[in-house]
């Protein structure tokens, strides 16, 4: 990626120059990222990565999720970003209000290389799709809040008993990114559709949202502008009809003017020129303020229209920053407080989201899996994430948290076939049978089958290391599984479940399940010409090494067509089973070879015909990429992986 410093804004009534916030050009846009860790209350608030305790000590947390969406320009990304502001000459009076212990900020916008739009239409911040922020406080710091300004107290006492932090996070969709999704049809790149149909399906369930309003462009200079006003009814009107009926809407106006002398004649001219458009009755007296004129002007057309959204006197004016660009402590806590007391709160959850997407950074910087051999471990063990955590300084979690919650974490990636988890013998859960053409069992392979107990203790995962998982080795497969992540698309957005279910949607993501059928084309393609390499009678693997070597080879890209083929159905079975369409021929004394390898190896190749496996919670996929699925009624603990291939030997 390249990073650029952009344009400066010359302000020529102060000679002020506002710089904008770095950025970084992406293959799908540009993304602009700050963070704060307050080093000194972290040493003494958070446990040490090294310490015995680290996996000992209880460190729940509890996110608290807000929405926020609204016009461009309107201050959402100003709002979100102050937290991390820590240059700021009023930063130190913000901590003192609301000590944080972290902070962090992601702004992202979707432009392609073949877009020529500019990026950023003011500065300091790009044109944002979505926008993330989060603020990590102390369970006792946030209960301090709370009190100090008379919150409901369940806030706190709600939570679960071990919840030692708090997260507040916000999600921003932005102007441009509304207009998206107001108008779907007219995007070109179809990655940017999939995107905007993630936000759809989030707004669809979403009862708790705030919409800022950029009252710059609402009151001009030259007095109301009721085109402006049409279109932020427009705007709401289709949240209304995109959420669940009662939503509940709080309008946070920003960028207000300052009232002119002739302030009297614009609310006389905004009264007339709505009463005239939408053809009402004469609107009861409005005060002289901007929140009055708006509440009383949205509350009368919605009702005139029938829009049903809980937007009375829920009109407020916030603006987070002083003329002079510096910090308003005093509104951006009073905005948050709001937030809370009026129970905005999008969703309240666990932090298993955040976590993952740390998982997957740490998994694509494979230097922390590289033992004192200069062996890389292809598994992902709890010891290598809190290794890259060391190194990454993560400011949407304490580090200590995301270590210990590590395990749970990876079951939630592996619940959803996003992630293999390693059962035996650096493999996972998997089974391959092998008949003959005519349907006779040749033997059956999986992890540790046939051995003692004493050689299956050796062969299992490391249970003291916690989970140990994987993601795709195939480029192309681990960058559709990377796909949300890696563009800033909060897990909300498409990972709506904490329970499990399919990752994908096979009506929302169309483009990525098309990407993931060719990666599944393509290793099982991969995965009939590396069996066979190895059982050809010409083959040059001829020593036992390299043949064992090709075996694990051939095993594991088995795993990953079967993790694909799971992911194609959108399932969430307790099986998969796949037949490779192509039978393989070998001879009698490779056969043996092979199976004298295998053998000396981790598992031998069982001899008695493969047991059979309820097909009625299994997917099983058939010559052609026909897929038949039924649904059990409760979701897997596990997933077994089996591949059936057919074997003609021959002499």
């Amino acid at each position: 990626c390249r990073s650029y410093l952009g344009p400066q804004l010359y302000n020529m009534a102060d000679a002020t120059t506002i710089n904008p916030l770095p950025y970084t050009r992406e293959e799908f846009g540009y993304v602009q990222k700050s963070s704060w860790r307050q080093v000194d209350r972290l040493d003494e608030e958070v446990v040490e990565m090294d310490s015995p305790y680290t996996v000992r000590i209880a460190s729940g947390a509890q996110v608290f999720t807000f929405l926020l969406i609204g016009d461009q320009n309107a201050g959402k990304s100003t709002f979100l970003h102050s937290f991390t502001k820590h240059t700021d000459a009023n930063y130190l009076q913000l901590s003192s209000l609301l000590p944080v212990l972290s902070s962090s900020f992601v702004n992202t916008r979707f432009l392609w290389e073949d877009d020529d739009r500019t990026p950023m239409d003011e500065l300091p911040f790009l044109d944002t799709d979505l926008g993330r922020a989060s603020l990590v406080l102390t369970a006792e710091d946030f209960a301090f809040f709370v009190q100090e300004h008379d919150l409901p107290h369940s806030l706190v006492l709600d939570a679960p008993k071990s919840t030692v932090y708090f997260v507040l996070q916000f999600l921003e969709f932005g102007g441009d990114h509304l207009d998206q999704l107001m108008q779907p049809s007219l995007i070109r790149n179809p990655a940017i559709r999939e995107v905007v149909q993630k936000s759809s399906t989030a707004l669809q369930s979403c009862r708790k949202i705030v919409y800022f309003v950029n009252c710059h462009d609402l009151f001009t200079v030259k007095g109301f502008q009721l085109a402006t006003f049409v279109r932020l009814v427009e705007r709401l009107a289709f949240l209304r009809n995109t959420m669940p009926d009662g939503t509940q809407v709080m309008i946070n106006m920003s960028r207000c003017p300052p009232q002119p002398q002739q302030h009297a004649e614009f609310v006389q001219q905004a009264r007339e020129a709505i009463q005239a458009h939408y053809k009402l009755p004469a609107l009861a007296c409005l005060t002289l303020d901007y929140v009055s004129l708006l509440n009383a002007a949205l509350l009368a057309v919605l009702q005139h229209l029938n829009i049903q959204l809980d937007v009375g006197t829920q009109v407020y004016a916030s603006d987070h920053i002083h003329d002079d660009g510096s910090l308003n402590h005093e509104a951006l806590v009073t905005t948050l407080v709001r937030l809370f007391r009026l129970n905005m709160v999008h969703q309240v959850a666990d932090t298993l989201r955040l976590i993952a997407r740390h998982i997957v950074a740490c998994f694509k910087q494979p230097n922390h899996r590289i033992d004192a051999h200069d062996q890389l471990n292809i598994w992902m063990t709890r010891a290598t994430f809190g290794a890259y955590l060391e190194d990454a300084d993560i400011s949407d979690l304490p580090d200590s948290h995301a270590v210990q919650h590590f395990n749970a974490a990876a079951t939630f990636l592996t619940n959803r076939l996003l992630a293999l988890a390693q059962h035996r013998a650096g493999h996972a859960k998997l089974r391959v049978s092998f008949t003959n053409p005519d349907g006779s069992g040749l033997g059956y392979w999986q992890p540790g089958e046939g051995l003692s107990a004493s050689e299956v203790a050796m062969t299992e995962a490391d249970t003291s290391l916690g989970q140990q998982i994987r993601f795709p080795y195939n480029d192309a497969f681990l960058s559709v599984l990377d796909s949300y992540m890696g563009k800033n698309v909060p897990g909300e957005l498409w990972l709506a479940s904490s329970d499990g279910g399919a990752a994908f949607d096979p009506e929302a993501d169309v483009l990525l399940l098309q990407r993931l059928r060719g990666v599944a084309e393509s290793l099982r393609n991969e995965a009939e010409q590396l069996l066979q390499q190895l059982l050809a009678v010409d083959s040059v693997l001829t020593d036992e090494a390299a043949i064992i070597g090709a075996w694990h080879r051939w095993l594991w890209t088995v795993e990953e067509l079967l993790q694909a083929t799971g992911l194609l159905a959108c399932c969430t079975e307790p099986n998969i089973r796949m037949r490779l369409p192509n039978e393989v021929s070998t001879s009698p004394q490779r056969w043996t070879a092979i199976k004298a390898a295998i053998a000396r190896d981790t598992a031998a190749l069982q001899t008695e015909a493969a047991a059979s496996v309820d097909n009625s919670s299994s997917v099983v996929v058939v010559a052609g990429g026909e897929v038949m699925t039924t649904t059990p009624s409760t979701p897997p603990t596990a997933v077994l992986l089996e591949l059936a291939v057919r074997v003609r030997v021959v002499d």
